[in-house]
């Protein structure tokens, strides 16, 4: 299998770190991985069913949410607080094959995509202020 895609998003002092765009193939695994450099845990939840859109579609009335990978779900992850040391948890997603891309209608463009990264402190209701990176899906 190819080498994925890897996203680095990284917590520190109760935040979001500014995340790199990376730019991305087809039917390749997307690999969102949670840095977290702070002593409280955290859970980051990712859900590519309502929170990723074309780039270009963000904030218009009615844009719809465009899902370019293959989960069908919200995926949740913990990543606990190790003082100085940190932790890590990867949220993985696979993304749609080649076939399913293009200017068609009914296929998924190769574009920008923003999605959105949510966050709280574990065990409570402190959420953090979400992150809305991007990613690119370019023809391989």
């Amino acid at each position: 299998m190819p080498k994925p895609f890897v996203i680095d998003i990284t917590i520190d002092g109760q935040k979001f770190l500014s995340a790199d765009p990376v730019r991305c193939h087809p039917a390749r695994r997307l690999i969102f991985m949670i840095h977290n450099e702070d002593a409280q845990s955290y859970d980051v939840t990712i859900d590519p069913t309502t929170d990723i859109f074309e780039k270009e579609d963000v904030g218009a009335i009615g844009a719809a949410p465009v899902n370019p990978t293959t989960a069908a779900a919200a995926v949740t992850v913990t990543v606990t607080g190790l003082g100085t040391a940190g932790s890590s948890k990867p949220i993985k997603c696979m993304l749609k094959p080649k076939a399913q891309f293009g200017k068609a209608p009914g296929l998924v463009r190769y574009t920008t995509y923003k999605y959105t990264v949510h966050g709280k402190i574990t065990g409570t209701a402190n959420n953090l202020v979400d992150l809305d990176p991007d990613f690119d899906v370019t023809p391989p």
